[in-house]
């Protein structure tokens, strides 16, 4: 049949914004083991190459993986840069220079000469878009380093901010590598703890190439100490020297939070917008107020010199609400993306959601959040309670032995680790990376967000087309339930023609067999049909998307299926698509 395709999308009210989720999509399908301490990032010359990274777990140890993307983040590429130690690596980071260039760093243990083992920092760089690494450094002072950082100035030049263990203190020093090179050159010192300890947080670069470095300093534990102060210093000479570090904020932690008792700071700039340019936004989880932790946000528009007042991201949330993992990016409209997890909507406070707010007055006001996974997740999958062997020490000691270790992904990284990931493309659209456990473990996943803001209403012509050949399906990973001998399908389908597609739409199953036969059986379709003729709407699986552009792909709708008793016994189905609005 022909079929009208129209490509009109949402309409907008005259100066209203909206925040629009498109579907959710798994990035890490190369396994079920557990992934955590997300970053993203995206490329400067072409919004439709993502490169994100984590820790994944492996049946020997932990090591990080590269995922790399080039249709905008709806499909992903694992990628181990060779060279990482195999006896683990962790803190991974993932940065493009304004170039396209791509660089990654973690953490891993190597073995000198003289047969003493220490942490260092692996930096990778890759000029084609993530596909492939080549390991340019290996570099870290004193014993350590921790939380390695990634920053890049207009001009290509990359800095690593991290924390080592020097002459008996804790220290904050930042690392630099010139544009192209392959020399990495420091640490130049920023701070000491001065007997304290010292954290890094995400450094940023202004326009005019002034450095900031963010970090926290703390006593003691967070039993003890639960207010950790927030310092930074700043180089105004590309990182040869820093300002006196200056305190610029705190953070009052919860030692008793059931979800996780420490928190985040992350930092942005806008470099790009002509209305809040080099303004600086501060961005943690607080427990000062009652209940869980919440989400505050400080501005400073004089270069991180002086800071606003503190203000609460979002007020009108539950008393043990818990807001955690946040991060935040600026699109080069100077709109403020934050995304976080948030169990809002938890009956347990042990299960959470992917959410996300943005600003269009420079962090002063913030739409309503709406919630970016499709799925809730639960801090306390299954999965996440397997122990997982790392490896201590890879060769024998003098006795013979070698060291190893077991932990679980619950006890290691209760809330997903350190940090989740957001970065926006350069055409204005976010992407956050966090981590989910629909699938049954830790796993990666990420959405486009799009903060619109028009007037009127959205004009186009109608396409005739055939939507059956606009359509392919694409399969997450399945389920299979003993008890019941039923499988969760998810199914979804993707755009691969050149022109959009739009809702409402059908998928119906038919089966191509006249004769009588044995099938499986469909126990969820929508028309409560079984087989022949089951019908499931996928309106909902657009999201907040009126149309599938090109290459876009549809969220996922779970077929219950039960097989039948023979294995192996072969199936072969058809599945026609139409537009026809579903019946109410």
């Amino acid at each position: 049949m022909r079929t009208i395709i129209a490509l009109a999308c949402a309409s907008f009210i005259a100066g209203a914004a909206t925040i629009q989720v498109a579907p959710n999509i798994l990035v890490s399908r190369e396994s079920g083991l557990p992934k955590v301490e997300l970053t993203v990032a995206a490329n400067p010359k072409n919004a439709k190459n993502l490169i994100g990274t984590g820790i994944a777990a492996t049946p020997f140890t932990e090591g990080c993986t590269v995922y790399t993307s080039f249709d905008g983040g709806y499909s992903w590429k694992p990628v181990v840069p060779p060279g990482l130690p195999e006896t683990g690596s962790g803190d991974p980071q993932v940065l493009f220079t304004d170039d396209g260039t791509a660089y990654f760093s973690a953490l891993g243990l190597i073995r000198e000469e003289t047969g003493r083992q220490r942490f260092v920092d692996f930096l990778f760089r890759s000029r084609d878009g993530g596909l492939t690494w080549d390991k340019i450094a290996t570099f870290g002072a004193g014993t350590g380093p921790d939380h390695d950082m990634l920053v890049a100035d207009s001009a290509g030049r990359v800095f690593i901010s991290l924390v080592y263990q020097q002459g008996g203190e804790s220290n904050i020093g930042v690392y630099r590598l010139e544009p192209g090179g392959s020399a990495v050159t420091g640490p130049v010192r920023v701070a000491t703890g001065a007997g304290a300890a010292v954290f890094t947080w995400n450094p940023v670069v202004f326009s005019d190439g002034s450095l900031f470095v963010p970090f926290q300093v703390f006593s003691g534990p967070v039993t003890k100490s639960p207010v950790r102060e927030i310092f930074a210093a700043a180089s105004r000479d590309g990182g040869a020297t820093f300002s006196a570090a200056k305190k610029i904020g705190s953070q009052r932690l919860d030692p008793h939070n059931p979800v996780n008792p420490y928190g985040n700071v992350a930092f942005a700039v806008d470099t790009r917008s002509v209305s809040f340019r080099n303004r600086l936004y501060m961005l943690w989880n607080d427990a000062s107020g009652a209940g869980g932790y919440r989400l505050r946000l400080a501005i400073s528009t004089d270069m991180g010199l002086t800071w606003s007042a503190a203000h609460d991201i979002d007020a009108r949330v539950a008393p043990r609400q818990n807001a955690f993992r946040p991060a935040i990016a600026v699109n080069r409209a100077g709109v403020v993306g934050i995304s976080w997890l948030d169990t809002r909507d938890s009956a347990t406070g042990r299960t959470y959601r992917e959410y996300f707010t943005a600003s269009l007055d420079g962090g002063e006001t913030f739409l309503p959040p709406v919630v970016v996974s499709s799925a809730e997740s639960s801090l306390d999958a299954v999965a996440n309670y397997a122990v997982h062997p790392t490896i201590d020490s890879p060769r024998a000691a003098s006795d013979g032995n070698i060291e190893f270790s077991f932990m679980s992904t619950l006890g290691r990284f209760p809330d997903g680790g350190d940090y989740m990931g957001l970065t926006e493309d350069g055409i204005g659209t976010f992407h956050p990376f966090w981590v989910d456990t629909r699938t049954g473990s830790d796993q990666v996943w990420t959405a486009a967000v799009r903060v619109e803001s028009r007037s009127g209403p959205a004009t186009s012509q109608p396409i005739e087309d055939d939507p059956a050949r606009q359509l392919r399906p694409l399969f997450d990973p399945a389920s299979y339930d003993p008890e019941t001998g039923t499988e969760n399908i998810p199914i979804r389908l993707q755009n691969s023609s050149d022109v959009p597609v739009c809702a409402p739409l059908r998928v119906t199953l038919h089966d191509p067999e006249t004769a009588p036969h044995p099938t499986p059986r469909v126990l969820n379709a929508d028309n409560h049909r079984e087989w022949d003729g089951a019908s499931f709407d996928y309106t909902p699986a657009f999201r907040d998307l009126s149309c599938l552009a090109p290459g876009e792909i549809t969220e996922a709708i779970i077929w219950r299926v039960r097989p039948l008793a023979s294995e192996a016994t072969f199936v072969t189905m058809r599945v026609s698509i139409t537009h026809d609005s579903p019946k109410q």
